[in-house]
């Protein structure tokens, strides 16, 4: 097998000069529309506690514990300026996108290669992107490089393969990881990348027989899988075919080629954005798939904005609003992980040089002084994200109840025992007291405030303030 150095590699790439592109052009924002399109944007609250409440007392009732779902984000390489391959193949930068990653609150990283990229080589990628009438340029890396980062640095990932390559090439791609003994860093095997939305394009029925085929070729290494899904009336994908008959379509064709009744080896890989961002999406979701399976979805792409136009991800209030619908979907049984799209692009991060930045535009006034320190940054969102991931949802969900704007949750934490945690979305600061199980606690919350008591103790261990 081919040795191929970090050293050699970093030289090739920096003779790479890859035209940049809009990252953001119609096509991008179709894909985006599309599916936000049909969307029942009624609010409902998975509590199934039975909370009791008065301005002054809340008592929650415990559910039954549930482990919470996976912290990710879509590992965005295929992006100039490319800082994520940077970063992969220069052995002195690897440790700092770890640490960038994991002050995001990431765990897991969607490497999705979205008919642009083939382990295959920089010739078949190029022929995908023909395929695919795709425009990204990027310096090509070996799958190596991608693995021997995540089992470093103990991240795992959802792995996108590429359905019009076939069985074939996505069984070499798994045996990479199986060579590397990095079988166990694959949360899933996702099967494309918005197929309705493809210029190629794919048909539901196409699609679904090129997947079953990957899926068939690769039940035996014991892997999982994301089929992807779409809900929405209208009719304006390059198809022409409504989300619900093509998401139908698809799971009818699947169904007997895979056995999908009895299958648990496969989750519905769902994007949602904007006002799409709400458990009532998932119950449009249920109401065509569980005429076929019981499977769970792993929300590979998500955001609360349709467009970041003007970068409000760099503010307090974006952050506060992102805290309170992630609690949302977080309550949702059938979610077992999110992916934010997307890093270092989007939402909970962003990389300078100290000149340009990778938000929207490549620069905003709001980027002052310390915030064009060159390397990574944390956007206000992205100390959201790791509030959540490293401490106040990390552990067995037991509660969860929303009065207003104010959110009540209860976790059952692996190392610090049960945790309250008060979101105060509201303008005059909170005094209230909360009752779960035996135990009572007095709370102080400060407005634009997300507070964390540990309820044994009745201690506050740790608070997030997003003044606005």
């Amino acid at each position: 097998m081919l040795k191929i150095s970090y050293d050699w590699l970093v030289k090739k790439i920096k003779n790479i000069a890859p035209n940049l592109f809009n990252r953001f052009s119609l096509v991008s924002l179709l894909v985006i529309c599309f599916f936000i399109v049909g969307i029942n944007c009624r609010s409902r609250i998975y509590t199934k506690s039975k909370p009791e409440a008065n301005n002054k007392t809340v008592s929650l009732s415990p559910l039954t514990p549930r482990p919470r779902p996976v912290f990710g984000a879509h590992f965005n390489f295929a992006d100039p300026p490319n800082e994520l391959i940077f970063h992969m193949v220069m052995k002195d930068k690897r440790p700092i996108l770890a640490k960038a990653l994991r002050d995001a609150g990431v765990e897991d990283l969607r490497i999705s290669f979205h008919g642009y990229y083939s382990h295959l080589g920089h010739q078949q990628s190029l022929k995908l992107r023909e395929i695919n009438k795709l425009t990204n340029a990027f310096p090509w890396i070996p799958i190596e490089v991608f693995i021997s980062f995540m089992k470093d640095f103990g991240f795992t990932c959802v792995l996108g393969v590429n359905v019009e390559e076939g069985p074939e090439v996505a069984v070499d791609l798994i045996k990479h990881f199986e060579k590397a003994g990095a079988l166990n860093l694959i949360n899933s095997v996702e099967l494309g990348n918005e197929p309705f939305l493809s210029a190629r394009p794919w048909t539901p029925e196409e699609y679904a027989q090129k997947s079953a085929e990957i899926i068939k070729a690769l039940r035996p290494f014991k892997v999982k899988f994301a089929i992807a899904v779409i809900v929405g009336k209208d009719n304006n994908g390059p198809t022409k075919i409504p989300g619900d008959e093509y998401c139908d379509r698809t799971l009818a064709t699947l169904d007997p080629l895979i056995d999908l009744k009895t299958s648990d080896d496969i989750y519905g890989a769902v994007h949602l954005y904007s006002r799409g961002v709400t458990p009532v999406a998932i119950d449009q979701f249920n109401s065509i798939i569980r005429k076929y399976s019981k499977m769970k979805y792993q929300l590979t792409e998500y955001n609360i904005r349709l467009s970041l136009k003007g970068n409000p991800h760099l503010t307090n209030a974006y952050a506060m609003e992102f805290a309170r619908k992630l609690n949302h979907l977080i309550m949702s049984p059938d979610i077992v992980g999110f992916w934010i799209h997307s890093f270092p692009y989007h939402a909970i991060n962003y990389w300078t040089d100290g000149r340009s930045a990778t938000v929207i535009g490549f620069s905003d006034d709001k980027l002052k002084g310390e915030d064009l320190t060159p390397g990574w940054h944390l956007t206000p969102a992205g100390r959201v994200h790791y509030f959540y991931q490293s401490l106040v949802w990390n552990g067995d969900i037991l509660g969860f109840y929303e009065q207003g704007d104010v959110q009540y949750w209860v976790i059952n934490s692996p190392t610090k025992g049960k945790l309250v945690t008060i979101l105060n979305d509201q303008k005059e600061a909170l005094e209230s007291t909360f009752s779960f199980e035996d135990k009572k606690l007095k709370v102080q919350v400060n407005p634009q405030q997300i507070v964390c008591y540990q309820l044994d103790t009745a201690k506050e261990i740790a608070s997030l303030d997003l003044p606005y």
